[in-house]
Order: C-alpha cells, then sequence, then structure tokens
C-alpha cells in the first residue's frame, strides 16, 4: 500500500486519480477479503465484500472512458476478475444477494469474456489462468445459453485441477471455493 500511496503522490496534481491507482486499491481490498475469508474463515464480513464488488463495478463503467487501450485492458481484467472471483466467494457462502441484478453480472461477464479473448470459445489461457479459470466459472453459472454454459463447465473442471500453483496462505483454499462452486451450481441447473 506504501508504494501505492508514493506513486499517487508522484502524479499530476489536479489531475484525476489514474484510474490504475483505483484499480489496484481495489485489488488491495479483494486480497483483505480473501485473508478473511479464506485464511480467518471469517464469514461475518460479506457485507463489505459487496461493497467491494460496486466499487469493481464502477470501475469497470468508469473504464469506458479510458483512452489508452492497454491501460483499459489491463484495468477490465483485473477488476472484472477480482468482481467474478468475489461474486463466487458470494455463491460459496450462500450468500446470494448479489449487489447487482443478473443482467448487469453478465454485462460484466461479456465484456470479460472479450477482455480475456472469449475463452470459453476454446482459446487457451496462457497469459493469466486464474483470470480464464474464473470466467469459464462464472460463464458456467451466469451464461443463458445452455450450450455455453456446459462447455464452459467442462473447461473450468478441466483447469480447477491443473491451475494449482501456489503463491498466497489463501491460493489453496481459494482454489477449494473455486471447486466447490463448479458442483454446487452444476446441482441446480437444469
Amino acid at each position: 500500500m506504501r508504494y501505492l500511496t508514493e506513486a499517487k503522490r508522484r502524479e499530476n496534481k489536479g489531475a484525476p486519480e489514474d484510474l490504475r491507482f483505483t484499480a489496484e486499491s481495489l485489488g488491495i481490498a479483494t486480497r483483505y477479503h480473501y485473508f478473511d475469508y479464506f485464511c480467518d474463515r471469517d464469514h461475518t464480513k460479506l457485507e463489505t465484500v459487496t461493497e467491494t464488488i460496486g466499487a469493481l463495478d464502477s470501475v469497470v463503467r468508469l473504464s469506458e472512458k479510458e483512452a489508452n487501450p492497454a491501460i483499459k485492458h489491463w484495468v477490465l481484467r483485473q477488476s472484472l476478475t477480482n468482481y467474478f472471483t468475489l461474486q463466487l466467494m458470494l455463491e460459496d457462502a450462500r450468500q446470494i444477494r448479489h449487489s447487482h441484478s443478473e443482467d448487469r453480472i453478465r454485462e460484466n461477464l461479456s465484456t470479460l469474456r472479450t477482455v480475456l479473448g472469449d475463452s470459453v470459445r476454446g482459446k487457451r489461457p496462457e497469459d493469466d489462468p486464474y483470470a480464464h479459470l474464473v470466467c469459464n466459472i462464472a460463464t458456467a453459472i451466469w451464461e443463458p445459453d445452455a450450450q455455453v454454459r456446459e462447455k464452459a463447465k467442462e473447461r473450468a473442471f478441466e483447469a480447477v485441477s491443473i491451475v494449482n500453483s501456489w503463491h498466497t496462505p489463501y491460493d489453496e483454499e481459494r482454489m477449494n471455493m473455486l471447486r466447490r462452486v463448479i458442483p454446487a451450481r452444476r446441482r441446480q441447473t437444469p
């Protein structure tokens, strides 16, 4: 957080805050949620998860005005991957009081799929396997087209067994959560 604060300080005085700083701050907030949920197993703070989801959605909307395509792409990929991971945490906790309508969630899913090169249609997730995995799981849950949903489920089941690098204290539990939400929704979907 110290580096982010220093980078903000060096920015042009009077200019609006760079969207990357906002996205990165929300990325840090998302990591705090991961520690609470996956390491401390503290599910009492889920209400703040919905606040972070709302803030991430705002960043997605603001990115529409970003003139630099590389910045826009990075902000969207980071923000939407965090957005959907937090949505999946709510699914896992059976806290289905999402902060957005299914239409808004589907709109964000469409944007994430575009940013990632539409991974559910078979492109390999070489650049960011975790983002592609989250996208496939979200597609398996929120995609209205049953055939696309089924293909995404297959890819998610395949990928969840491949993505297994543990870098942080919460990675293993986060992957366990992702494994849980696929079958849980699979039973609910006709």
